[in-house]
């Protein structure tokens, strides 16, 4: 986890010192193409502690910290103003994009110990709702398997039933 940090850290330096210019859509769109992929792709799987997305968010702070006139913002309006999304909400976004590719592979939903269930609505819709194996201990409690099947029950009908995954996202 430090090492994904502190690798963020030295690219968001390097964009600080290497480039001149302070303006939003250099720095967001040098933030998107270096430092974003290095915190989303190497965040450990599963990622659920407040600990560790508070520090996976630390080198986004700093870098909007640094764009002129935005600098005095909190941090959720500097979010807004660059039009960019926190760290945590990336990752809910990555655990239901995983969600709807696992429906769509068996070997997948093996992998992971998911199941379809039928919807026990009066209406009788297509629903596709997931449930999982019940564990004993409450360490497994945010593992994926674990996970994916409360946040996917949570969608509305018309996002579950989304033919691609352009649609889904």
């Amino acid at each position: 986890m430090s090492i994904i940090v502190r690798t963020s850290f030295y690219v968001v330096h390097l964009i600080n010192k290497g480039v001149a210019s302070r303006s939003k859509e250099v720095i967001v769109a040098l933030y998107s193409a270096f430092t974003r992929l290095i915190i989303e792709y190497n965040a450990p799987f599963g990622m659920y502690l407040t600990r560790h997305i508070q520090q996976l968010e630390c080198p986004q702070r700093f870098l909007t910290k640094s764009i002129q006139g935005i600098s005095n913002m909190s941090y959720a309006d500097r979010l807004k103003a660059l039009s960019l999304y926190s760290v945590s909400y990336r990752l809910l976004r990555g655990d239901l994009c995983l969600a709807y590719r696992a429906l769509s592979s068996a070997t997948l939903m093996d992998l992971l110990h998911i199941h379809k269930t039928n919807s026990t609505r009066i209406t009788h819709s297509k629903d596709i709702n997931l449930a999982c194996d019940i564990n004993r201990t409450c360490w497994r409690d945010r593992y994926v398997s674990q996970r994916l099947p409360c946040l996917w029950n949570r969608l509305p009908i018309h996002v579950k039933q989304s033919s691609f995954l352009t649609q889904f996202v």
